[in-house]
């Protein structure tokens, strides 16, 4: 069954995640929709707190075919598939799509999965994860800098420094590549949105 199975991300409702996730094994389990049973495994990372770190998103490991991709949005709380309508196909897009298409879900690559690995982990540790919420800073989210001689260009924020959680590891965009830098969270504005490659 795992053959030909992917990572892809749902947008729940936030505050439901454990629902939505409890409702798709019920519907799967008594025959309501039966495409749920495309559907291999189910993620929601948690912080030490058993909270969930991305509020709003499920991960799910699935075989997706057309029924699933209908059906599975008319569980309650589930919103809708992540990575669809895509305006602009680049070559990477053309390689990672789905075989039903490019404008159907984008499944994670390895890249993503690693990258939601390193989120889990840097938020395990609550006062690093307390720090980040305090500053409203999200791992893989893109900000403008605000200060100092990097003032105009647009950051990927990554981490805090553990050691001091005033600075910030971040991959600066120069030349629509990001090249990995440390500077001072004070120097970080408003989220723009999240890095898209």
């Amino acid at each position: 069954m795992a053959d030909g199975c992917k990572w892809y991300v749902l947008k729940t409702v936030d505050g439901y995640e454990n629902r939505a996730v409890t409702l798709c094994k019920e519907y799967r389990d008594r025959d309501i929709l039966s495409s749920l049973i495309q559907i291999v495994d189910f993620k929601i990372p948690k912080d030490e707190q058993e909270e969930p770190i991305i509020p709003g998103y499920i991960f799910i490991f699935a075989y997706l075919d057309p029924q699933l991709y209908y059906e599975l949005p008319r569980v309650p709380y589930i919103s809708y598939w992540v990575g669809t309508k895509i305006r602009f196909i680049t070559k990477d897009i053309l390689k990672r799509a789905s075989p039903l298409g490019v404008n159907y879900p984008q499944p994670l690559s390895d890249e993503d999965l690693q990258r939601l690995e390193n989120i889990t982990e840097i938020c395990k540790d609550f006062e690093t994860n307390r720090a980040i919420i305090e500053q409203n800073l999200i791992p893989g989210s893109v900000y403008p800098i605000t200060k100092g001689s990097l003032t105009g260009a647009k950051c990927i924020f990554q981490r805090l420094v553990s050691s001091d959680l005033t600075k910030a590891e971040v991959d600066v965009i120069i030349f629509k590549r990001p090249v990995a830098m440390t500077i001072s969270v004070d120097h970080i504005g408003k989220r723009i949105g999240y890095w898209e490659g």
